[in-house]
């Protein structure tokens, strides 16, 4: 249905939001009635609507892009080289983001993995250190 309500999921402010956003995206990559071109749009409470909502409509659907901000690239996370030498980065993006269907059924189908391991895994091996 246009207005469903989905299972709560825990979430944790800083550090697994994605859990929450992924359970949302879940539900809507399930409507029948969707077209290629759609986009998921994650924004906070405060957001003002300063355009009128087919304007932008019409904007987000011309192309089949996703939309982040992301943060200058001293604030990524760099993880240790692995065995074969190659460093890993964790690019910083701002949580309000826009997904295109393909991004976003990514963001489903790898719910819970970085590189094979689980993100709790790797944020509780950082706490350790």
């Amino acid at each position: 249905s246009f207005m469903e309500q989905i299972p709560t999921v825990p979430t944790v402010y800083c550090a697994d939001l994605v859990s929450g956003m992924n359970a949302l995206l879940s539900a809507a990559l399930k409507d029948p009635g969707y077209n290629d071109n759609d986009k998921f749009v994650f924004l906070s409470e405060s957001h003002i609507p300063v355009k009128p909502f087919h304007e932008m409509k019409n904007i987000l659907v011309s192309n089949a892009n996703s939309d982040f901000c992301v943060f200058p690239r001293q604030e990524w996370h760099q993880h240790n080289a692995d065995l074969r030498g190659v460093v890993h980065l964790g690019v910083k993006h701002h949580q309000w983001i826009i997904l295109s269907r393909a991004h976003a059924t990514k963001s489903v189908q790898s719910q819970g993995l970085v590189d094979g391991y689980s993100v709790r895994t790797v944020l509780a091996q950082e706490e350790e250190r």
